[in-house]
């Protein structure tokens, strides 16, 4: 279980992030839709205090405490102790988040749900970072991370990267610093280490330590891409071992590796062809092989998506096991590994899940029947995707219906959509969970 702080400093960061984000959506052209925090969750009860400070005012409130009650009255006799409250059986365990970003024009914030155990989403709240969104898409898979009990969010409205801090009912900014480069769109962390990815001009690499959120960057961390004046790059994401660093680059049908040194710093980029054109989002296996889809340009080549699966060979070059598996479906952007057997593709265009069977070998094999896991028949569009610890549900994210859907992974790998998806803002991108 993760700290919960009651403490009156992060109940005025709450109501204080609601109104500042009330205020600034007021003079945005496009509505955002409802992004007001639910500041009437703090909690009265005293209890241990925030490590983290008033994100507004600086202010640490580690003598705010109720005053002891004596149990003396002034009516002489003593009061009937008030009834346990009764267990209606509606009461369901919170066993994790799924948090997407605002990302409207303005102040960005942290859209939050819990997970409770049976898989549905309540809403938490929305959570300041400290940083600007841009109101528009950002093209990108991983635009947040999570490590331990710290969030760390894109802000590509400024420029920079913000951690949080995770207790059971907030989040608390902890940190935020330039990223020194233009619209970061995406990041990975692991080992201590985050790594950001700037996607406007020819795009670079970031790399950070990290002590308790605080980052700092690492001295020979910065990286450029492939030398291309626009590459348009989709990803970044470190291997679970810590030594290889990949970036996709849709505009040039390019994968790039870098090898990570001891110290967290990075070697050049080692540029690799795709197997299919527009490579865009990725994720590693437990081992270090990677799932990663293959867009072909979208819109414009209706069914032509498939999906490729690598290992990064010594010396930073690619070992295909799957080349360019297709799908018959169309935009295919984000992938998301359940289980270490399965990857899904969410297909844009086509409003369509693909499923692939990802087998020992890591060799690729479309479900039968076509591979159409889940189709949503209309215009939902969608995007981002994260998975619960126990691998059992899939959450997705439909830019078009500004919504995030919750589907049970059977054991065959099957999805089956369950209740009613939750309202998002129509501005969100990114989406993680635990």
């Amino acid at each position: 279980m993760m700290r919960v702080s009651t403490s009156g400093a992060v109940r005025r960061f709450a109501v204080l992030s609601a109104l500042c984000l009330a205020a600034a959506c007021g003079d945005v052209d496009e509505p955002s839709g409802d992004l007001e925090a639910d500041s009437e969750a703090a909690d009265d009860e005293s209890g241990d205090d925030a490590d983290d400070q008033d994100a507004t005012t600086g202010a640490d409130d580690s003598n705010d405490t109720a005053p002891a009650d004596d149990g003396s009255s002034d009516g002489g006799d003593e009061p009937e102790p008030e009834p346990e409250p009764e267990d209606t059986g509606d009461e369901v365990e919170q066993t994790g988040l799924v948090l997407t970003i605002a990302n409207a024009e303005g102040l960005n914030e942290v859209v939050a749900f819990t997970r409770e155990a049976d898989g549905r989403l309540v809403s938490l709240g929305s959570f300041l970072t400290g940083g600007m969104g841009t109101g528009g898409g950002l093209g990108s898979q991983s635009a947040l991370a999570i490590a331990d009990d710290l969030l760390y969010v894109v802000n590509p409205g400024d420029d920079t990267v913000s951690s949080l801090r995770i207790y059971d009912d907030h989040l608390a900014l902890v940190d935020i610093v330039s990223t020194e480069g233009t619209r970061p769109t995406s990041l990975s962390v692991g080992d201590g280490r985050l790594y950001v990815l700037n996607a406007d001009g020819a795009g670079s690499v970031m790399g950070f330590s990290l002590d308790e959120g605080m980052m700092t960057p690492i001295a020979g961390a910065a990286r450029p891409l492939s030398g291309h004046e626009a590459p348009a790059p989709a990803q970044v994401g470190l291997s679970p071992q810590g030594d290889v660093l990949v970036v996709t680059e849709r505009a040039t049908d390019q994968i790039l590796t870098y090898a990570v040194e001891e110290d967290g710093s990075l070697g050049e980029p080692v540029v690799n062809p795709s197997s299919g054109q527009t490579p865009f989002g990725f994720q590693f296996a437990a081992d270090g092989s990677f799932v990663v889809s293959e867009a072909f340009g979208g819109g414009a080549n209706p069914g032509a998506s498939a999906s490729s699966s690598y290992r990064v060979a010594d010396g930073g070059g690619l070992w295909t096991f799957s080349a360019s598996v297709p799908n018959g479906q169309t935009g295919a952007c984000w992938v998301q590994i359940v289980d270490d057997r399965f990857a899904y593709t969410t297909n844009t265009a086509s409003n369509t899940l693909s499923g692939y069977d990802l087998a020992a070998s890591r060799e690729l094999a479309l479900f039968p029947g076509g591979g159409v896991a889940y189709d949503f028949g209309d215009e939902h569009g969608p995007i981002d995707m994260t998975v619960s610890t126990d691998q059992r549900y899939l959450y997705v994210l439909n830019a078009r219906a500004d919504e995030i859907a919750t589907f049970v992974v059977e054991d065959d790998g099957a999805l089956t959509e369950l209740g009613d998806a939750v309202a998002i803002p129509e501005t969100a991108v990114g989406l993680i969970g635990y």
